[in-house]
């Protein structure tokens, strides 16, 4: 799971390279590929996320029964741990706070796999992740709004704009990358 999400953060950052080379001198252009390019990255987060979720419970799921209180069999396979996590529909967390009470709920918050996405020092990168990927997306007051909190600025022209500049877009999957490598070389408990 950590490994296909790094291999499709590398294929996205060699689309921004190329996008850099095209577009270098049509600015909206290159707008549009940085929020192209943050769709894309935060969309294998969630399935990075996901799959974690789906190994940890796949597992051990003791604290899901428990929690739940629902009696499951010695050996679930990964589409009944699918259907569990995200209740027959499709997998989705608002911010970091949402992805920490989805964490709770389904491998609990003492979880080795738990703690690393709750980690301080990976929590501005997954909320300016989650905030900038819905202004991307839907460009609305609200979203805006989130963003100039999550970054702490005054004002924004768009997502693609804020995210080529200062390295912004890179930093942000270089952090997910390293969470990605601490979640790789943890013990599933």
């Amino acid at each position: 799971m950590s490994s296909e999400f790094s291999d499709n953060i590398t294929e996205i950052e060699a689309y921004t390279e190329r996008c850099n080379q095209v577009f270098a001198d049509e600015k909206k252009y290159l707008s549009y590929c940085y929020e192209n390019a943050i769709i894309m990255v935060y969309k294998a987060f969630e399935q990075f996320v996901l799959r974690s979720m789906i190994a940890c419970l796949n597992h051990d799921h003791s604290y899901f029964q428990e929690k739940h209180g629902i009696k499951l069999g010695k050996h679930i396979n990964d589409d009944v741990c699918e259907f569990l996590i995200t209740k027959g529909g499709f997998f989705d967390f608002k911010g970091r706070d949402g992805l920490c009470k989805a964490l709770n709920s389904m491998i609990g918050p003492n979880h080795n796999i738990a703690i690393i996405f709750k980690k301080t020092k990976y929590k501005d990168a997954i909320e300016q992740l989650c905030t900038i990927r819905n202004y991307a997306a839907h460009n609305s007051i609200q979203s805006k709004r989130a963003v100039l909190k999550a970054f702490n600025l005054q004002r924004i022209s768009s997502a693609g704009s804020f995210l080529k500049q200062q390295h912004r877009f890179e930093n942000i999957v270089g952090k997910l990358l390293e969470l990605a490598e601490d979640i790789k070389n943890t013990p599933l408990q």
